[in-house]
């Protein structure tokens, strides 16, 4: 057992004193001073808190009171009124000073023995605060301080230091990759019973060896005290790390389980200790362990919203036209790709998650950027931080690193969460996404859509949340975008995952006039790209914008499903589907976001309407150009079918003769050719000849 959990042991019957130190030091803390000085004891409250930075900041003052020859000067030209405000403001400076001299003991002692310190400051921690023989406080839980903003002994997780740190408190601050499910229970105090003699002995393990019997022996096990305990990995913070984030094994315990997940991201102050283990070669080794005192979870990026915040956020929405001013302050240093930023703070925003007859529909957006190489694609996925507090950027990952992957832990096998899950609530954002394995892409299908991951491996099951938006981007196979072919004929993703995006940008470095090709230039070749806002205004804009849940009013519903009719007019049939009119509902949904509206306007739909327009246009309107399967070619399959029904067998080349003949064109015959082929409605019947299945 380790030592330090003797404090949860404290209660009535076994309670010794404390040392005088600790209730000289709680009697000078800022919570007790003055219910102290009124009533000596009874300081009832629902939490106990030592505030370290608090702490710290008391501890700084200094003050030397004057000399008696000094203060007999001072007073000799004062009035008696004077004198004795001199007097109470020297009394106060004083006080102040002992004050500061108990805040730094208390620090010193902190840094020395953390375990005793905290050990007997719950000692007299009782003692001040409650009465046994009061019945009106017979249910008073045992109380105990809480540690909390432990700056001043901050560690970032790769520079914990065993031969430094070990047994010293240490505030770590990361996210939780793996947390042990369900928790365990370990033994705090036990007394076992010789089934020989009788004689009762104490210890954590059953003993082997009776003292009365001398003898080895059974023995059975007459009391015990347990606690829940849940193992858990915490992983430095990315923007923390300064390559492969480093990570280490906490350890949860008592009221501290059960309360956290995969994902969260949370400050700990613990107790690092080194356990020792052997391996099968005798060598012995030790494992870095920290024994978790206390634990909160912190906002993505720590933001904190203050009264200040609020108001410049409330001037700059009451601006108007919200989301070209917030585009205006993403990736800066980007020119251009106005439409591309606008969607990513859309992203960012995200819209109310939906449940429908029990059925989910996500709120999350999921964008996806196509183009040449050098167009900064990869700039708008590592800007995104600014935008989205829970914002993790990868390159080229895999499978079990976007999903959950199996791995060691103490000679366990467990499963480790990846990035869709570490971002939960948040952005995942996936550079080079088309250079990911066929197989590894197929494993995000259903944590994109139903905003979960459910994964079986090696004996292993595991289901976690992965309520997270997708910002992807991949370049064309052959180096550079081609409009007239299509984009899975392009880009190494398939089908299905491409169908998930609810905008597909296509960015090619087009040639524009001398004027604007010079302008930009200029942009791109300036420094000056400061902005009138604090680095994390726009997430902190963001970050209360999404705190509002929009509803969509009947007037904007409207507006949308006009929009869906004549889009699927367009050119006599269009093949957009019903996924596409859930975007425009999102989009819709995060602009009302954005401005902070209970709910939905025209102004909203225009915007998602904008967006959705520029994605649709790229494909003429008809979704199906994405596979290539456009409706000029089904027309030329339909074509090809009468053709091959007729003559029974035809050639290649009658195919493409009677093509010309008929005013079919020849690229959507070829395509057509291609697919027929692949699906298997058509077979060689001999060399360049076809017939129908």
């Amino acid at each position: 057992m380790s030592e330090h959990t003797i404090q949860s042991q404290i209660s009535p019957s076994n309670l010794p004193s404390p040392e005088s130190w600790a209730s000289d030091i709680i009697s000078e803390m800022p919570a007790f001073f003055d219910s102290l000085t009124k009533n000596k004891h009874h300081v009832y409250c629902d939490e106990y808190i030592i505030d370290l930075e608090e702490i710290s900041e008391l501890s700084e003052f200094s003050y030397h009171p004057p000399s008696n020859d000094d203060f007999k000067a001072i007073i000799s030209h004062l009035s008696s009124s004077q004198i004795q405000e001199l007097g109470e403001n020297i009394f106060r400076k004083t006080r102040r000073n002992v004050q500061a001299r108990k805040m730094r003991e208390l620090i010193q002692r902190l840094e020395q023995d953390p375990v005793k310190t905290m050990d007997e400051m719950n000692k007299a921690l009782w003692e001040l605060v409650v009465n046994p023989d009061d019945d009106k406080y017979e249910d008073f839980s045992l109380p105990r301080f809480k540690l909390v903003n432990a700056n001043l002994f901050s560690r970032h997780i790769r520079e914990i230091n065993l031969e430094r740190d070990e047994e010293r408190l240490v505030e770590l601050k990361g996210w939780l990759t793996y947390v042990q499910d369900p928790p365990k229970e370990r033994i705090l105090y036990a007394r076992w019973e010789c089934s020989r003699c009788g004689d009762a002995i104490e210890g954590t393990e059953s003993p082997a060896w009776c003292p009365g019997c001398k003898k080895e022996t059974k023995f059975s096990i007459i009391e015990k005290r347990t606690e829940k305990f849940q193992e858990c990995i915490i992983t430095e913070n990315f923007e923390d790390s300064s390559g492969f984030p480093t990570s280490l094994e906490i350890i949860l315990s008592g009221d501290k389980t059960g309360l956290y997940s995969p994902g969260d991201r949370v400050s700990v102050i613990a107790l690092l200790k080194a356990i020792e283990e052997k391996t099968k070669s005798g060598d012995i080794l030790f494992r870095r362990v920290a024994e978790v005192l206390y634990i909160s979870k912190e906002d993505d990026k720590n933001l904190v919203i203050s009264d200040e915040d609020r108001k410049q956020i409330e001037a700059f929405r009451n601006q108007g036209d919200v989301l070209r001013h917030l585009g205006e302050l993403y990736a800066p240093t980007i020119v251009g790709y106005e439409y591309v930023k606008h969607a990513i703070i859309l992203q960012a925003a995200g819209a109310p998650d939906e449940n429908v007859g029990g059925i989910r529909r996500r709120g999350q957006i999921h964008l996806l950027l196509i183009g040449d190489p050098g167009l900064g694609k990869s700039q708008l996925l590592k800007a995104n931080p600014s935008a989205a507090s829970k914002s993790i950027y990868v390159s080229d990952a895999s499978a079990a690193g976007l999903t959950a992957a199996v791995a060691d832990i103490n000679g366990r096998k467990v499963m480790q969460a990846g990035v869709l899950v570490l971002a939960d609530r948040g952005v995942a954002c996936i550079d080079e996404m088309d250079k990911m394995k066929k197989e590894d892409r197929e494993g995000i299908h259903t944590a994109l859509e139903q905003g979960f991951i459910s994964k079986s491996k090696a004996g292993l099951h595991a289901h976690f949340q992965s309520r997270t938006s997708l910002l992807a981007a991949a370049n064309p196979k052959y180096g550079k975008f081609d409009v007239g072919e299509p984009i899975a004929d392009q880009v190494n993703i398939e089908l299905p995952l491409l169908n998930r995006f609810d905008l597909i940008f296509i960015l090619i470095d087009k040639n524009g006039s001398d004027t604007y090709e010079i302008e930009k230039a200029k942009k791109i070749l300036s420094s000056n790209f400061t902005s009138m806002k604090e680095p994390d205004f726009l997430a902190k804009y963001i970050s209360l914008a999404s705190q509002i849940n929009p509803k969509l009013t009947e007037e904007v519903s409207t507006l949308i499903a006009h929009f869906y009719a004549d889009v699927r007019k367009k050119k006599g049939e269009s093949t957009i589907n019903p996924r596409t009119l859930e975007s425009i509902k999102r989009l819709t949904l995060a602009s009302a976001r954005l401005r902070m509206d209970e709910f939905t306007t025209k102004e909203d739909f225009e915007a998602a309407k904008e967006l959705v327009d520029i994605y649709l246009r790229q494909f003429d309107y008809d979704m199906d150009a994405i596979s290539g399967i456009t409706r000029s070619v089904r027309d030329s399959i339909i074509w090809i079918r009468n053709l091959i029904g007729i003559h029974g067998t035809i050639g290649r080349e009658e195919i493409f003769a009677a093509a010309s003949r008929d005013n079919v064109n020849s690229r959507n015959v070829e395509r057509a050719i291609e697919a027929m082929y692949k699906s298997g409605d058509i077979f060689e019947a001999g060399p360049g000849r076809y017939g129908v299945l």
